[in-house]
């Protein structure tokens, strides 16, 4: 089984599905992390570059224009690490969330 992370990098871009490989973005609000501290495995995203350093400009504003729970969408991918199938289809459903949300 491949390491989390290298799952996640596998995935499309959260933020703007920006095919792989991704970045994998820590979830910093809400989950313990901080300033140099980084949370746990289960609270990465798959983030394209662009989107990783919009994300790093505001972790709240970017969250909230994706307008998603964020997450349930790392959790989800943590309950599915190694299953690229299972994974593509969350990220492909939170693409949706999040397209409905911007209104596009």
């Amino acid at each position: 089984m491949i390491p989390h992370p290298y799952f996640v990098q596998a995935m499309a871009c959260l933020g703007c599905g920006l095919g792989p490989p991704s970045e994998c973005s820590h979830i910093r609000l809400l989950t313990g992390g901080g300033t140099g501290l980084k949370p746990d495995e289960q609270y990465i995203l798959p983030l394209c570059h662009r989107c990783h350093l919009e994300l790093h400009r505001g972790d709240a504003r970017f969250y909230a224009k994706l307008g998603i729970d964020v997450h349930a969408v790392a959790s989800d991918l943590y309950a599915c690490s190694g299953n690229l199938r299972v994974g593509n289809r969350v990220i492909a459903m939170a693409r949706c969330a999040i397209l409905l949300h911007q209104g596009e």
